[in-house]
């Protein structure tokens, strides 16, 4: 007689410093939704813990020779933890609802690429014309592009492109896991982004001349954070081989120089003393300790400076509302710069990035360039393009880039020490 089978069922604490407000994977904008949607759901590929694109609910994949066509083959057995079976009508249902206007996805523009989607989310297509995702077989999903796009399978293992059933989340924990530190030297951005809908900083001689008097090597100093330096860009030129990254255009002037430039740069710029410049950072004393630095750079130029703590639980939705002038800028999508590429990075400068574009930054040739490099195979094209989009950045001080420095990210590994898969599915 078979031996009876015995589940037991563990919980995974996964911690955030505020709870998701919307477990829809589609509508994850917060960094904790983020990390909520993607331990609790799953794409058909995903990222591992190299952060290379890794099988997901697709076992394997193929390209068109022309970029144009990507199939994927779904893995036996798979199912939700109540036992329906998932197939790759499962998987076109998610995708068509990820670009339904209805469903109001904030990052809808990952999935752009795909042949007719832009008409399809306009509600403009028409028949015959189809949505390019389709089933050729009860395994196999299929994706049609419009063009040839570098980054499509990285825009797959987001929670834009994950699964869902019926739009109701009611994901499953299960299995037994334990947390791990990532390998030393992640090399960590901090950055201040600025808000272009705020007077005076609609200027680019203002930006300049705040983002010169900030001394950066003195926050460092005071700071004594493990492995860190200085940023004038959003590449850490000690971790890559090249001399073609771009920084800001002072970052050569001693902090003297940087002063007496600004001070010029500002002498016919009307100082508003009555509507103080607000830096928004949490309530964390390293965040307080940087903007308090940054004010004492800038009350000597005649400004009026307020250093605005938010609760923790509250900072992410008060940036992506608008509420401040120059904040800390999340990680939001990218956490280290162990890839030299500054993909990432720009990225959140892009209309593409939506909410996350939280200083309303719009330039069409930076948005262009990231359009080049994705739908150019070529690495050194993209690279060129990526720095290309850099380079604009450092020339309008749209962000200001503070240091860099190590720290270690907790991943999510299983007993046997492999890398974390999401938990919404089941394979017998």
């Amino acid at each position: 007689m078979p031996r009876p089978l015995h589940f037991f069922a563990l919980t995974l604490f996964v911690g955030t410093q505020v709870a998701a407000a919307d477990l829809h994977p589609q509508h994850a904008v917060t960094t904790a939704e983020q990390v909520v949607a993607h331990e609790m759901f799953q794409g058909l590929v995903v990222r591992d813990d190299q952060g290379r694109i890794a099988p997901g609910l697709a076992e394997s994949w193929s390209v068109s020779a022309d970029g144009l066509t990507y199939r994927f083959k779904l893995r036996d057995r798979l199912r939700w933890a109540d036992g329906k079976r998932i197939d790759a009508t499962s998987m076109i249902q998610a995708i068509t609802r990820a670009l339904d206007p209805a469903t109001a996805a904030p990052f809808y523009r990952l999935l752009l690429p795909i042949k007719n989607a832009e008409t399809f989310h306009a509600g403009t297509l028409v028949p015959p014309a189809v949505l390019g995702v389709s089933a050729p077989d009860a395994k196999t999903v299929q994706f049609d592009l419009q063009a040839p796009s570098h980054g499509f399978l990285g825009a797959l293992t987001e929670p834009i492109a994950m699964l869902s059933r019926d739009g109701v989340d009611a994901p499953v924990p299960e299995g037994a896991f334990i947390p791990q530190p990532s390998p030393d030297g992640a090399q960590v951005l901090y950055q201040l982004i600025v808000n272009l809908a705020r007077k005076p900083l609609d200027q680019r001689e203002v930006r300049h001349a705040l983002g010169m008097s900030i001394d950066r090597e003195a926050i460092v100093a005071r700071m004594k954070l493990p492995h860190s330096a200085p940023a004038y860009g959003v590449t850490d030129i000690n971790a890559v081989d090249t001399k073609d990254v771009p920084r800001a255009p002072y970052a050569r002037l001693t902090p003297a120089d940087r002063n007496a430039v600004a001070q010029a740069l500002l002498i016919d710029i009307k100082r508003d003393t009555d509507a103080p410049l607000r830096i928004v950072v949490p309530q964390q004393s390293m965040h307080v300790i940087v903007a308090e630095a940054v004010a004492a750079a800038w009350r000597p130029l005649g400004f009026a400076v307020d250093v605005v703590p938010v609760p923790a639980a509250a900072y992410e939705k008060t940036i992506l509302t608008g509420d401040f002038d120059v904040a800390w800028q999340p990680a939001w999508g990218f956490t280290s710069t162990n890839d030299p590429s500054p993909r990432q990075a720009v990225f959140l400068f892009s209309q593409a990035a939506g909410p996350w574009n939280a200083g309303h930054y719009k330039e069409p040739d930076l948005d262009q360039f990231l359009a080049n490099a994705d739908a150019d195979m070529n690495a050194d094209f993209r690279v060129g393009q990526w720095r290309a989009a850099e380079r604009l950045l450092s020339e309008d001080q749209a962000g200001w880039p503070l240091f860099f420095y190590s720290a270690k990210v907790p991943s999510a590994h299983d007993v046997l020490g492999n890398t974390l898969k999401p938990a919404i599915i089941r394979q017998p």
